[in-house]
């Protein structure tokens, strides 16, 4: 997860988002341009998980944007993040974590299943059981 969110970091400090009002502050990346609303020096996002860019105009705008999609991060997701034998369903895991699932996760079932319908594509796997009333 830290390769995805590496990743995030380079691909918003060298996009339009970051400008010369940009900065690291703290624990944040701070005056980024929105990508919602675009005014300039009004968005911010986390540091070391830059996994949305988030608006600070919360009445007129207050978007938070993730950041995975804007910058098309998750089509490799399959190919840089392999099944391992300890974590059989480990690119199920890294795409929920990117959709911002992280607390989510724990305590959740899911499996990652390859090649779904033939497509060469996989896919996360919510198992459904029957009620026990």
């Amino acid at each position: 997860m830290e390769k995805l969110y590496s990743k995030a970091a380079v691909a918003l400090e060298s996009s339009e988002y970051f400008t010369s009002k940009s900065r690291k502050s703290g624990k944040t990346y701070q005056g980024l341009t929105c990508p919602a609303c675009g005014e300039k020096a009004a968005a911010w996002a986390y540091l070391d998980a830059p996994m949305s860019i988030n608006c600070n105009r919360l009445s007129q705008c207050g978007a938070r944007t993730n950041t995975v999609e804007l910058f098309n991060l998750r089509q490799d997701i399959e190919k840089e993040y392999k099944p391992t034998q300890n974590d059989p369903h480990r690119p199920a895991r890294v795409y929920l974590e990117s959709r911002g699932l992280q607390k989510a996760l724990d305590g959740l079932e899911y499996e990652y299943m390859p090649n779904v319908r033939k497509t060469g594509r996989g896919a996360v796997i919510f198992p459904v059981v029957k009620d026990s009333d």
